[in-house]
């Protein structure tokens, strides 16, 4: 009997190994999300209050080549059998077929910190293009509600990972910061170098503070508030090593 039980847990196992595998390998080829990742570092957030009517160009591609994704997994999905209506927990009607709804899951949070990910490697902002990423992010919230019948996406850890980013443009002082580092810690989130250096060189405290020096000193306090040790140097403008990005995009998942 205990042979058995090992059996079946190692198989459980394995098929969940592979079910993410073949859910990641799914995503990757319908919708190249981290191909979005350069057109939010690329788009013109120095921009003026009349020319924010809509979300950048950027999001509208996203938002459109997300409901095209969403066509091309519905019909993927009704060539596989399934149960109809599908039941959730506590019998629950669900939207979505248990299999959609895990690729969506999965692809809900590379798309959050894929947007954190561009941001932060923006050239330039201003009030008004800062006010234009939390538009991007509202707009991206209503397509995704739209195509996964999924509500109240906001409550989502992903979303708020990079809400929260977007809201920290508007810190204008290093002492706002601090204290926003020091509340995301308690609830477990975490930014990378990268994003707390471009919340500096991007937000309001740039606008503020204009001196280089006393920004640097501001980024340095910034990493050791949320990281626990003082950088030696810091780099106003760095350029990301992508294989850090995607350790870090791992972490905060």
């Amino acid at each position: 009997m205990g042979a058995a039980q090992g059996f079946f847990k190692q198989l459980d196992y394995i098929c969940g190994q592979v079910n993410r595998c073949t859910i990641r390998r799914l995503c990757s080829s319908l919708l190249a999300v981290d191909h979005y990742s350069n057109q939010f570092a690329n788009t013109k957030w120095e921009i003026k209050d009349s020319e924010m009517d809509n979300a950048s160009k950027a999001m509208q591609l996203l938002c459109k080549d997300l409901k095209d994704f969403k066509k091309r997994l519905d019909a993927i999905a009704e060539s596989l059998p399934y149960q109809s209506p599908y039941s959730g927990a506590g019998g629950r009607l669900m939207t979505q077929p248990p299999a959609q709804l895990q690729v969506w899951q999965k692809l809900l949070g590379n798309i959050f910190i894929m947007l954190v990910d561009g941001i932060s490697r923006a050239k330039k902002a201003s009030m008004a293009g800062r006010a234009l990423m939390m538009l991007d992010l509202r707009t991206l919230q209503m397509t995704l509600e739209e195509c996964t019948g999924i509500k109240n996406l906001n409550r989502w850890p992903a979303y708020i990972f990079a809400e929260e980013y977007i809201r920290a443009f508007y810190l204008d002082t290093g002492a706002r910061l601090l204290e926003w580092i020091k509340e995301i810690r308690e609830r477990n989130i975490q930014y990378s170098k990268q994003h707390l250096r471009a919340i500096v060189e991007l937000g309001m405290i740039r606008d503020t503070i204009t001196d280089r020096k006393q920004r640097a000193t501001i980024i340095a306090d910034a990493e050791e508030a949320m990281f626990g040790s003082r950088p030696a140097e810091v780099a106003l403008s760095p350029s990301p090593d992508r294989s850090d990005d995607r350790r870090e995009k791992d972490d905060a998942r």
